[in-house]
């Protein structure tokens, strides 16, 4: 069953996580141009509720680009200051939900050039166990990775071949309009995809995944659409595209329908496609997936 939630009024780049059966929106500029808090949907309730946004070391209403992820049953939103006196700097606080409060963590480091001209770093995460990985298509080369444990932050390198784009080599004067990368955790694996401008199949790809236990990339021939979600009882979902190959946005403005394929695991990396439904929206519509546990 395809369902339409409504209730969210924030429109542009948002962070979004998930914790059990609640989806955690953060930030985006909504419809009266104001920035807004933290808008969260329980699937239970089947209700929206907000979070405001704040802390001692970032006031409320500052303009920002936000990242939400989820780690070890806690929200963390990463948020990157483009004024003065905190410019570039990215403030970083975990909600703590017994004392109903922002946490202020120790913020990622180094700060950021920031860039003007409706370019913007495009800053993703993702968590494994208590550590959290962070992407900036600026500087698409590494994952700047903290520590939810020692609130301590290090450093991945992503080798070259894994193809990130790199938003500075961008042509648009607005790399907003550039699509989300594809970036998902199976298990204990983080894997990296993108878009490609040469519509290249995503079933003939190398696909490039980061594994977190023995510290190394390995590839796969062939992998995973670029919107992909993985859910804790092995169920995987993906985003596909109808006409043309899967990760390939068109630039004419005609029509791309595409469905949702779910997925049953036939062993460590192999699946098979067990169910599928049309999308609601464009298939070029689509910017990021999550899997929710519904009631």
């Amino acid at each position: 069953e395809m369902r339409i939630f409504g209730g969210f009024g924030a429109v542009a780049r948002t962070g979004t996580a998930v914790i059990g059966s609640e989806l955690f929106i953060a930030g985006g500029l909504k419809q009266d141009s104001t920035y807004a808090d933290v808008s969260v949907y329980d699937a239970v309730d089947d209700e929206w509720f907000t979070i405001p946004l704040s802390s001692p070391a970032y006031p409320r209403g500052t303009q920002r680009e936000l990242f939400a992820v989820a780690c070890a049953g806690r929200l963390y939103v990463g948020s990157l200051s483009r004024y003065d006196p905190h410019r570039g700097r990215v403030f970083f606080q975990s909600f703590d939900p017994d004392a109903q409060r922002w946490v202020d963590m120790p913020p990622m480091p180094p700060p950021l050039p920031v860039v003007e001209g409706g370019l913007t770093h495009q800053l993703v995460a993702v968590a494994v166990g208590s550590e959290i990985y962070i992407l900036d298509r600026m500087e698409p080369d590494f994952f700047r990775v903290f520590d939810a444990a020692t609130q301590s932050w290090g450093i991945v390198d992503i080798p070259e071949e894994a193809e990130i784009v790199d938003l500075r080599d961008w042509n648009g004067p607005y790399n907003y309009k550039v699509p989300w990368p594809g970036i998902c955790v199976d298990r204990t694996l983080i894997h990296l995809s993108d878009y490609r401008r040469d519509g290249e199949r995503s079933n003939v790809r190398e696909f490039y995944a980061y594994d977190t236990v023995n510290d190394e990339w390995i590839s796969f021939n062939g992998g995973m659409p670029r919107h992909t979600a993985y859910g804790e009882s092995d169920r995987i979902h993906s985003v596909v595209n109808y006409n043309g190959p899967d990760d390939y946005v068109f630039d004419s403005p005609r029509y791309s329908p595409g469905g949702v394929w779910g997925y049953q695991r036939t062993g460590e990396h192999g699946c098979i496609v067990n169910e599928t439904m049309d999308l609601p929206v464009r298939y070029d519509a689509v910017e990021r997936i999550v899997y929710l546990a519904m009631p």
